[in-house]
């Protein structure tokens, strides 16, 4: 059995970042839309976004088209996610419980799994059970053997909360297929850079090392994996 979250933790590792008037970046929006590229929606399909956060997968997909839906574990955080995103349905629930019929939805995504899922296992089970047969998902997974753990640098910026869930690649398969998803791919997440950007020359040197050196590392040692699955 994995690790799991107390109810409500992922709420209280926000701390501060539980903002009400943070609003979506149109810079990291690219970042979303980019993973529903993968997903190959079709307008007008419907997608759960577990664990929304500020609503930015909500946003890129309601310009999709799709029928967006995004459930969190309080309602002050579901206010921040209704806010970015008035067009989707927001709900609060439990993510082993998710409240919704089997076979639901065409498309999930949980792109803050380690800091949401109480159980993982258990996460995954549910959202193989509220995706349609042939429905889609995509998940991110942090990394225990990140390489960069133990980096000073890399630690400020691309490490995990200590309270999230962090695994290894092989245990995170496993765990997945257990659950009866079918893995397409595993890709490395790319990093978000929005607020490294600069119009310097350090700052533009900067930026590109850092896309270069995720674009050339192996994928066991990357700061997340980026699983897209499907159920049969």
């Amino acid at each position: 059995m994995s690790r799991t979250h107390k109810p409500g933790e992922r709420v209280e590792s926000w701390g501060g970042r539980l903002d009400q008037n943070q609003s979506t970046n149109q810079a990291i929006n690219a970042d979303y839309k980019h993973v529903l590229e993968f997903l190959h929606p079709r307008a007008g399909e419907s997608l759960l976004d577990v664990g929304c956060g500020y609503g930015r997968m909500l946003a890129a997909a309601l310009a999709l088209g799709l029928n967006s839906t995004g459930i969190e574990d309080t309602p002050e955080a579901a206010a921040v996610s209704q806010k970015n995103a008035p067009d989707a349905k927001i709900v609060v629930g439990s993510d082993v419980e998710l409240p919704f019929e089997d076979n639901h939805f065409d498309l999930v995504t949980a792109l803050s799994f380690s800091d949401y899922f109480s159980d993982p296992e258990e996460g995954f089970e549910e959202i193989r059970r509220v995706l349609k047969f042939g429905g889609r998902a995509c998940i991110f997974l942090p990394n225990s053997d990140f390489i960069g753990a133990n980096n000073k640098y890399c630690k400020t910026r691309y490490t995990q909360p200590e309270s999230a869930l962090v695994f290894s690649l092989k245990v995170w398969k496993k765990m997945i297929e257990e659950s009866g998803l079918k893995i397409v791919s595993v890709r490395t997440s790319t990093p978000q850079l929005g607020q490294q950007q600069s119009d310097s020359w350090k700052g533009r040197l900067a930026r590109f090392l850092t896309l270069l050196m995720w674009r050339i590392m192996p994928l066991k040692w990357s700061c997340q994996f980026v699983c897209y699955c499907y159920k049969d």
